[in-house]
């Protein structure tokens, strides 16, 4: 399933304009919690911010603090349990005034959240799509559901509008007029009118509003954005160099476990092609000080093609002027430089560079 990353890169949330220091408290309960177990918390849209980590004491987490804006944050246990190969999860939530309190048996991939509404919302929504995506496909709803361009059932727009509808001065709704605009970048901007003027109006939700517009302006059928980016031996690389070609404009980071899954079909993919044209230019969304991360899993996935970055996480440029908010995300480009298909999966790529080839050869002859 598609890594989401819910929000949009690098912005804070202000509950209200000229809020003043509000204390928080988190605390992080584990049933199953191994002694010299860790906690790492960190900005999940921070480019700059180092993570921090905690230890438990008495067979919790506690943290406290002090904040004027409410932000979003990630939360992974290390060490934390007697099998180390077992998934111990990350949980992403606001970090709001108030306290919040998260219980888990185990992992917190499970984890039950209470306390702060804004939290208690996020968790709300968290757990109907989580169910929706666990429908079987012989399922009533499933056999019944429309699918989208990229195939996948527009069950979960669905969803979302309806947790939008029900949650409209809720911030988690943010996340999922996040989910819609991962398949639907107009239906989300709709749907992000529906708001509050609130939560419209906070600082994320005006970031948010104006990366909508800017996506329904990138979109199949206009111009690629032109971009330049210095690629691993630091030479400055530009996309228009590439006109002429069928480009795969990839987003991906060494810290996303879906992106380096795709990688493997991608390189069976730009081994068949790659003689009749096709490139593809993989722009990583590395954090800052991970370079060689970045070069270790490059060398480690046997990417043969194109590799740019600026190190800035979710504030790469790149990835900001083609409105990326989760990855991996992809355009597929012509030859002239016109997008062609958004956010393509792998078996509908596989298809579409058949079928480009072979109309390409079929007009040659």
């Amino acid at each position: 399933m598609k890594y989401i990353l819910i929000m949009i890169s690098c912005m804070f949330i202000m509950t209200s304009y000229g809020q003043q220091h509000e204390n928080y408290n988190i605390i992080v309960k584990v049933r199953k919690l191994k002694k010299g177990a860790t906690l790492i918390m960190d900005d999940e849209y921070s480019s700059k911010q180092t993570p921090y980590y905690y230890h438990a004491k008495g067979g919790l987490f506690q943290i406290r603090g002090r904040i004027t804006d409410t932000t979003f944050i990630r939360m992974k246990l290390v060490n934390a349990l007697s099998e180390p190969t077992k998934d111990q999860g990350t949980i992403s939530l606001f970090l709001v005034a108030g306290t919040t309190v998260i219980t888990a048996d185990s992992s917190l991939r499970d984890a039950v959240v209470s306390g702060t509404q804004a939290n208690i919302d996020l968790d709300s929504f968290k757990m109907m799509f989580k169910e929706l995506i666990s429908q079987p496909p012989g399922s009533t709803q499933n056999q019944s559901a429309k699918k989208d361009s990229t195939g996948r059932s527009s069950d979960s727009i669905i969803a979302s509008k309806d947790f939008i509808n029900k949650h409209r001065y809720s911030l988690a709704s943010l996340a999922a007029v996040q989910q819609i605009a991962d398949t639907d970048p107009e239906q989300a901007l709709k749907s992000f009118r529906t708001l509050s003027r609130t939560i419209q109006m906070n600082k994320l939700g005006v970031m948010i509003g104006n990366a909508l517009i800017h996506m329904n302006q990138i979109k199949v059928g206009s111009p690629a954005p032109n971009f330049s980016q210095l690629d691993t031996a630091g030479h400055l690389f530009t996309l228009s160099s590439l006109r002429g070609n069928y480009v795969l404009v990839n987003f991906w980071a060494s810290w996303c476990p879906p992106c380096r899954v795709e990688n493997k079909f991608l390189i069976a993919l730009f081994h068949e092609y790659h003689e009749r044209g096709f490139q593809i230019v993989s722009v990583s969304l590395d954090r800052p000080g991970q370079r060689d991360q970045w070069l270790n899993a490059i060398k480690k996935d046997h990417l043969q093609w194109y590799n740019v970055s600026d190190l800035k996480y979710m504030m790469n440029d790149v990835a900001i002027s083609y409105g990326v908010e989760s990855i991996p995300d992809n355009y597929l480009l012509d030859p002239n430089g016109n997008i062609i298909a958004r956010n393509i999966q792998v078996t509908d790529l596989t298809h579409k560079l058949s079928v480009l080839y072979h109309a390409k050869q079929s007009s040659a002859q």
